[in-house]
């Protein structure tokens, strides 16, 4: 994955193997039970965030979009079940240096890692670019298994609706900038 952290963000495969894969898909299956519980939970024991977060497509990504450098903040296993509707265009900030106003967020990135394929009909993020005029101009992130995506948590952004009969779940992790508190 080269280029730009182009409109906010940038998508593109992990060097993760097949099986690790297939394992991390599988523990994060059993770790949301009967894919009911929306919202977040413990990434289950056995998935390696420090792998994903080193593998170089991430740290790429992460230098583009905090080249003063990254403190995690946050990892979660995310879960939008079946039937899930699709929520308001919003942005986020790292709770954990926000005041309640803008101007006091530091810069901060998400990123979504995704242990299986999530095609239009089970509930993809949908990001509006930066400099876009209006949510028109929305991006659908319909990953691989194994992809990631990398975005500005200032963007605009979404759930869509999950209509597939199955659940979509990925992991969250979440990065803001260096600074001295």
């Amino acid at each position: 994955m080269t280029g730009l952290f182009y409109g906010g963000f940038v998508i593109g495969a992990t060097a993760i193997e097949a099986d690790l894969l297939r394992a991390w898909y599988e523990a994060c299956a059993a770790a949301l039970g009967d894919g009911r519980d929306v919202g977040d939970h413990e990434v289950p024991e056995g998935v390696d965030v420090a792998r994903i977060t080193a593998d170089p497509a991430v740290e790429e990504a992460l230098a583009q979009a905090l080249p003063r450098g990254a403190v995690l903040v946050h990892q979660r296993l995310h879960l939008n079940p079946s039937g899930a509707e699709p929520l308001e265009f919003h942005s986020d900030t790292c709770e954990p240096w926000f005041s309640g106003e803008a101007r006091d967020a530091p810069p901060a990135v998400r990123i979504w890692f995704f242990p299986q394929a999530v095609p239009l009909n089970r509930g993809p993020l949908a990001l509006v670019p930066s400099g876009a005029p209006d949510a028109h101009a929305v991006v659908a992130i319909l990953p691989a298994g194994g992809f990631i995506a990398v975005y500005d948590m200032a963007l605009r952004h979404r759930q869509m609706p999950n209509t597939s009969g199955l659940p979509r779940f990925m992991i969250r992790v979440e990065f803001t900038a260096s600074r001295a508190r």
